[in-house]
């Protein structure tokens, strides 16, 4: 994969790519790897587990840098003595720690949105199904059919898993 980026002029995108990877990793295995969400929900959003620690420490980085920036500032706004700036530092732990748990919470709400979008989806498509099924389309047909209507993460999916029974000659529900 690096060299295919070096050849198209993407270095720069795999060393983002390796950066991000070692960051998701070093968090996994440090003292915020109990900060996790459930790799259920991970699999539902399509992110992995090293991506979203990845994303968890930029969050936690933001939160911890956010606070003594604002602190600075008002500091020299209000020509405050430096020390003043000690008080940002619980805020700042405070602030890190609930971004990354917003973090966890935001796969969480995104996953159970989409398990209700795939729940109407299958329904959708099983009503599709029946349709083209009244209509005296073979079974296998009217799976591809149906399939093919809808333009949502749940249609694609099962586009996808269909396409390949259909060029394999094998029946779509085997």
């Amino acid at each position: 994969l690096s060299a295919a980026f070096e050849n198209l002029g993407g270095n720069a995108q795999t060393m983002d790519l390796d950066f991000r990877d070692r960051l998701g990793r070093a968090v996994q295995r440090g003292p915020f790897g109990w900060i996790s969400v459930s790799p259920r929900d991970l699999a539902i959003v399509g992110k992995t587990p090293t991506e979203h620690a990845a994303n968890q420490a930029l969050a936690g980085i933001s939160g911890f840098a956010l606070p003594p920036a604002l602190g600075l500032a008002f500091i020299w706004a209000l020509h405050l003595p430096l020390p003043w700036l000690l008080f940002s530092l619980p805020v700042s732990a405070g602030m890190a720690v609930l971004l990354m748990w917003a973090m966890n919470l935001t796969v969480t709400q995104k996953a159970a949105e989409d398990r209700a979008d795939f729940g109407r989806a299958v329904a959708t498509y099983i009503e599709l199904v029946a349709a083209a099924r009244k209509g005296n389309i073979s079974s296998s047909r009217a799976l591809t059919l149906a399939a093919d209507v809808g333009n949502s993460w749940v249609f694609v999916r099962l586009q996808q898993g269909l396409r390949p029974a259909t060029y394999r000659g094998i029946r779509p529900w085997d």
